[in-house]
């Protein structure tokens, strides 16, 4: 599951596709699983991450800059 994770916060590959590269038989069961265990789905751990990651960059520009 750690590679999953690693997928949706770094890469824009499809979740269905992440999914199957981690051996889960459709991304229905992903998304149980992946919820079951981070109380969230994919997408908005994708879309958290995303954000989180995004605000670290711009702060990292910012400093660079000063």
């Amino acid at each position: 599951m750690t590679h999953a994770m690693e997928y949706l916060m770094y890469t824009d590959i499809p979740v269905i596709k992440i999914a199957m590269n981690n051996g889960f038989a459709s991304v229905a069961a992903f998304n149980k699983v992946f919820k079951e265990t981070y109380q969230e789905t994919p997408s908005a751990y994708r879309k958290k991450k995303k954000e989180t990651v995004d605000n670290q960059e711009s702060m990292l520009e910012n400093y660079i800059l000063q």
